[in-house]
Protein backbone atom coordinates (compact mmCIF):
# COMPACT_ATOMS: atom_id res chain seq x y z
CA UNK A 1 0.00 0.00 0.00
CA UNK A 2 2.94 2.53 0.59
CA UNK A 3 4.43 2.09 -3.09
CA UNK A 4 0.42 2.73 -3.90
CA UNK A 5 0.74 5.97 -1.90
CA UNK A 6 3.93 6.96 -3.29
CA UNK A 7 2.74 7.06 -7.10
CA UNK A 8 -0.50 8.69 -5.90
CA UNK A 9 1.08 11.66 -3.99
CA UNK A 10 3.06 12.05 -7.95
CA UNK A 11 0.23 12.43 -9.86
CA UNK A 12 -0.31 15.86 -11.78
CA UNK A 13 -3.64 17.31 -10.69
CA UNK A 14 -5.60 16.43 -14.18
CA UNK A 15 -4.64 12.62 -14.19
CA UNK A 16 -6.91 10.60 -15.93
CA UNK A 17 -7.79 6.70 -14.50
CA UNK A 18 -6.15 4.99 -17.07
CA UNK A 19 -2.45 7.32 -16.35
CA UNK A 20 -3.59 6.74 -12.32
CA UNK A 21 -3.61 3.15 -12.41
CA UNK A 22 -0.87 2.92 -14.98
CA UNK A 23 1.53 4.55 -12.50
CA UNK A 24 0.41 2.67 -9.83
CA UNK A 25 1.39 -0.05 -11.81
CA UNK A 26 4.66 0.83 -13.00
CA UNK A 27 5.31 1.81 -9.26
CA UNK A 28 4.91 -1.91 -8.35
CA UNK A 29 6.29 -3.32 -11.12
CA UNK A 30 9.52 -1.21 -10.48
CA UNK A 31 9.81 -2.57 -6.81
CA UNK A 32 9.83 -6.33 -8.25
CA UNK A 33 12.28 -5.15 -10.58
CA UNK A 34 14.60 -3.58 -8.52
CA UNK A 35 14.29 -6.07 -6.05
CA UNK A 36 14.89 -8.93 -8.17
CA UNK A 37 11.39 -10.50 -7.57
CA UNK A 38 10.15 -10.15 -11.31
CA UNK A 39 9.92 -13.80 -12.24
CA UNK A 40 9.14 -15.26 -9.24
CA UNK A 41 5.88 -13.22 -8.61
CA UNK A 42 4.93 -13.79 -12.35
CA UNK A 43 4.73 -17.30 -11.37
CA UNK A 44 2.82 -17.02 -8.11
CA UNK A 45 0.45 -14.21 -8.10
CA UNK A 46 -0.52 -15.37 -4.80
CA UNK A 47 2.79 -13.60 -3.12
CA UNK A 48 2.66 -10.49 -5.10
CA UNK A 49 1.95 -7.22 -3.36
CA UNK A 50 -1.82 -6.43 -4.00
CA UNK A 51 -4.07 -3.77 -2.88
CA UNK A 52 -7.61 -2.37 -3.79
CA UNK A 53 -8.65 1.38 -3.35
CA UNK A 54 -11.26 3.82 -4.58
CA UNK A 55 -9.66 7.18 -5.44
CA UNK A 56 -11.85 10.67 -6.08
CA UNK A 57 -10.24 12.98 -8.90
CA UNK A 58 -11.35 16.41 -8.43
CA UNK A 59 -10.10 17.64 -11.03
CA UNK A 60 -11.86 14.76 -13.18
CA UNK A 61 -14.80 14.63 -10.56
CA UNK A 62 -15.20 11.11 -10.91
CA UNK A 63 -14.15 7.96 -8.46
CA UNK A 64 -12.29 5.57 -10.08
CA UNK A 65 -12.88 2.15 -7.99
CA UNK A 66 -10.10 -0.94 -8.11
CA UNK A 67 -11.13 -3.92 -6.39
CA UNK A 68 -13.80 -4.31 -3.56
CA UNK A 69 -13.24 -0.53 -2.04
CA UNK A 70 -16.54 0.81 -2.11
CA UNK A 71 -18.48 4.33 -2.82
CA UNK A 72 -21.36 6.28 -2.35
CA UNK A 73 -22.75 9.43 -3.68
CA UNK A 74 -26.57 10.43 -4.26
CA UNK A 75 -28.64 7.42 -5.06
CA UNK A 76 -25.58 5.38 -6.85
CA UNK A 77 -23.78 2.71 -4.19
CA UNK A 78 -21.42 0.45 -5.61
CA UNK A 79 -19.67 -2.29 -3.71
CA UNK A 80 -18.05 -3.71 -6.48
CA UNK A 81 -18.15 -7.47 -4.41
CA UNK A 82 -15.88 -9.49 -6.85
CA UNK A 83 -18.16 -12.56 -8.69
CA UNK A 84 -16.19 -15.24 -7.16
CA UNK A 85 -16.51 -14.13 -3.09
CA UNK A 86 -19.82 -14.02 -3.56
CA UNK A 87 -19.41 -17.54 -5.00
CA UNK A 88 -17.47 -18.56 -1.93
CA UNK A 89 -19.31 -17.36 0.55
CA UNK A 90 -21.75 -19.04 -0.42
CA UNK A 91 -20.14 -22.19 -0.79
CA UNK A 92 -19.12 -21.60 3.37
CA UNK A 93 -22.74 -20.97 3.66
CA UNK A 94 -24.05 -24.26 2.62
CA UNK A 95 -21.55 -26.23 4.08
CA UNK A 96 -21.71 -24.16 8.35
CA UNK A 97 -25.35 -24.84 7.25
CA UNK A 98 -25.00 -28.85 7.15
CA UNK A 99 -22.58 -29.07 10.15
CA UNK A 100 -25.07 -27.24 12.25
CA UNK A 101 -27.52 -29.83 10.73
CA UNK A 102 -25.64 -32.21 11.95
CA UNK A 103 -25.21 -30.91 15.34
CA UNK A 104 -22.82 -28.74 15.53
CA UNK A 105 -23.19 -25.18 17.40
CA UNK A 106 -22.64 -22.07 16.36
CA UNK A 107 -20.23 -21.80 19.11
CA UNK A 108 -18.35 -24.34 17.46
CA UNK A 109 -18.02 -22.95 13.95
CA UNK A 110 -16.74 -19.91 15.25
CA UNK A 111 -13.88 -21.97 17.10
CA UNK A 112 -13.80 -24.27 14.19
CA UNK A 113 -15.06 -22.93 11.04
CA UNK A 114 -15.57 -25.59 8.36
CA UNK A 115 -16.96 -23.10 5.60
CA UNK A 116 -14.03 -21.73 5.50
CA UNK A 117 -11.58 -24.73 5.76
CA UNK A 118 -13.88 -25.67 2.80
CA UNK A 119 -12.98 -23.19 0.56
CA UNK A 120 -9.69 -22.49 2.22
CA UNK A 121 -7.46 -24.44 -0.55
CA UNK A 122 -9.20 -22.76 -3.22
CA UNK A 123 -8.60 -19.19 -1.60
CA UNK A 124 -5.16 -20.12 -1.63
CA UNK A 125 -5.13 -20.09 -5.55
CA UNK A 126 -7.41 -17.83 -6.26
CA UNK A 127 -4.96 -14.78 -7.01
CA UNK A 128 -4.11 -16.86 -10.59
CA UNK A 129 -7.63 -14.56 -11.15
CA UNK A 130 -6.37 -11.39 -10.01
CA UNK A 131 -5.35 -8.84 -13.57
CA UNK A 132 -5.55 -12.18 -15.70
CA UNK A 133 -4.72 -11.46 -19.12
CA UNK A 134 -7.00 -14.16 -20.23
CA UNK A 135 -9.98 -11.44 -21.43
CA UNK A 136 -12.13 -14.65 -22.03
CA UNK A 137 -11.76 -15.49 -18.20
CA UNK A 138 -15.16 -14.55 -16.71
CA UNK A 139 -13.84 -14.79 -12.63
CA UNK A 140 -10.65 -12.36 -13.28
CA UNK A 141 -10.84 -9.07 -11.36
CA UNK A 142 -8.66 -6.07 -10.91
CA UNK A 143 -6.35 -5.00 -7.95
CA UNK A 144 -3.03 -3.01 -7.36
CA UNK A 145 0.01 -5.85 -7.78
CA UNK A 146 2.55 -4.40 -10.28
CA UNK A 147 0.75 -6.14 -13.28
CA UNK A 148 -1.82 -4.93 -16.14
CA UNK A 149 -5.03 -3.95 -15.24
CA UNK A 150 -7.92 -4.50 -17.50
CA UNK A 151 -9.71 -0.78 -17.41
CA UNK A 152 -13.08 -2.85 -18.71
CA UNK A 153 -13.24 -3.80 -15.49
CA UNK A 154 -12.58 -0.32 -13.65
CA UNK A 155 -15.71 1.14 -12.11
CA UNK A 156 -15.31 5.00 -13.54
CA UNK A 157 -18.13 7.70 -11.80
CA UNK A 158 -18.85 10.79 -12.87
CA UNK A 159 -20.04 12.63 -9.76
CA UNK A 160 -21.90 15.29 -11.34
CA UNK A 161 -23.51 18.57 -9.46
CA UNK A 162 -23.52 15.33 -6.46
CA UNK A 163 -21.46 17.71 -3.35
CA UNK A 164 -20.91 14.91 -0.73
CA UNK A 165 -19.54 11.52 -1.60
CA UNK A 166 -18.43 8.26 0.43
CA UNK A 167 -15.30 6.18 0.33
CA UNK A 168 -14.91 2.72 2.38
CA UNK A 169 -13.04 -0.41 2.23
CA UNK A 170 -14.86 -3.70 2.03
CA UNK A 171 -15.15 -3.90 6.30
CA UNK A 172 -18.28 -2.78 5.68
CA UNK A 173 -21.46 -4.73 4.64
CA UNK A 174 -23.12 -2.49 3.86
CA UNK A 175 -22.36 1.93 3.04
CA UNK A 176 -24.47 4.65 4.16
CA UNK A 177 -24.16 8.67 4.11
CA UNK A 178 -23.13 8.43 7.63
CA UNK A 179 -20.14 7.15 9.74
CA UNK A 180 -22.97 6.32 12.38
CA UNK A 181 -25.55 4.20 10.38
CA UNK A 182 -22.73 2.37 8.55
CA UNK A 183 -21.66 1.29 12.05
CA UNK A 184 -24.82 0.40 13.68
CA UNK A 185 -25.44 -2.22 10.23
CA UNK A 186 -22.63 -3.72 10.54
CA UNK A 187 -22.61 -4.12 14.76
CA UNK A 188 -26.25 -5.40 13.87
CA UNK A 189 -24.74 -8.24 11.64
CA UNK A 190 -22.33 -8.90 14.17
CA UNK A 191 -24.23 -9.09 16.70
CA UNK A 192 -26.88 -11.34 14.76
CA UNK A 193 -24.68 -13.10 12.77
CA UNK A 194 -21.19 -13.36 13.67
CA UNK A 195 -20.86 -16.21 11.72
CA UNK A 196 -21.40 -14.19 8.54
CA UNK A 197 -23.25 -16.50 7.07
CA UNK A 198 -27.08 -15.71 6.72
CA UNK A 199 -27.81 -12.23 6.86
CA UNK A 200 -23.89 -11.12 5.29
CA UNK A 201 -22.77 -14.30 3.78
CA UNK A 202 -18.82 -13.61 3.87
CA UNK A 203 -15.87 -15.57 3.19
CA UNK A 204 -15.07 -15.89 6.86
CA UNK A 205 -16.56 -14.96 10.49
CA UNK A 206 -15.53 -13.20 13.23
CA UNK A 207 -12.47 -14.91 14.61
CA UNK A 208 -12.26 -14.99 18.73
CA UNK A 209 -10.30 -11.97 20.06
CA UNK A 210 -11.20 -10.13 17.11
CA UNK A 211 -14.20 -6.74 16.91
CA UNK A 212 -15.24 -8.11 13.47
CA UNK A 213 -14.77 -9.95 10.32
CA UNK A 214 -12.60 -7.60 8.34
CA UNK A 215 -10.79 -4.04 9.36
CA UNK A 216 -12.55 -1.12 7.78
CA UNK A 217 -11.86 2.43 6.62
CA UNK A 218 -14.68 5.35 6.32
CA UNK A 219 -14.58 8.70 4.33
CA UNK A 220 -16.82 11.02 3.79
CA UNK A 221 -15.92 14.19 1.44
CA UNK A 222 -17.79 16.90 0.98
CA UNK A 223 -17.14 18.93 -2.25
CA UNK A 224 -16.77 22.43 -2.78
CA UNK A 225 -16.86 24.21 -6.27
Amino acid sequence: MELVIEAIHDFPKDIDANEALKRITEKIHSFYVQHRLLEELEKTPGSRFTANGVIYSYEKNEIWQIGDCQCLFGNTYSSNEKEIDAIMANARAVVNEIALLNGATPDDLLSNDPGRNFIYRFLQQQAILQNNPDKNQPYSFPVFDGFPINMHQVRIFSIGNHTQIVLSSDGYPCLFPTLRESECYLMNILENDPLCMRQYKSTKGIKKGNCSFDDRAYLKIRINR
